[in-house]
């Protein structure tokens, strides 16, 4: 999927910081090793608790991962991205 150049900085700027796990994967579970589904999930809801206000955090806004890619590609669309575009998401003609 494409990435912004200004989020593709970020990460530039992160790893420059932080490395990444010793496989070269940049997330990592806390005791060390790839990170489970499990693992995700709690993160996650610790970054939405984190990021969002206290009533955005107890509404459904950005509840799951998907979400940002849901968003993302209805933020292209409304930006005057084609919608025949939205495949480089995953996204396919019906």
């Amino acid at each position: 999927m494409p990435t912004p150049p200004v989020l593709v900085r970020l990460v530039r700027e992160h790893v420059k910081e932080f490395g990444t796990a010793e496989d070269g994967w940049l997330f990592r579970a806390a005791q060390g090793g790839r990170l489970l589904s499990k693992e995700y999930g709690e993160a996650w809801k610790a970054a939405r608790l984190a990021a969002l206000t206290e009533s955005d955090a107890a509404s459904p806004l950005a509840d799951v991962p998907y979400s940002l890619r849901h968003a993302g590609v209805s933020l292209w669309l409304e930006s005057g991205v084609s919608p025949a575009d939205a495949r480089w998401c995953g996204h396919r003609r019906g």
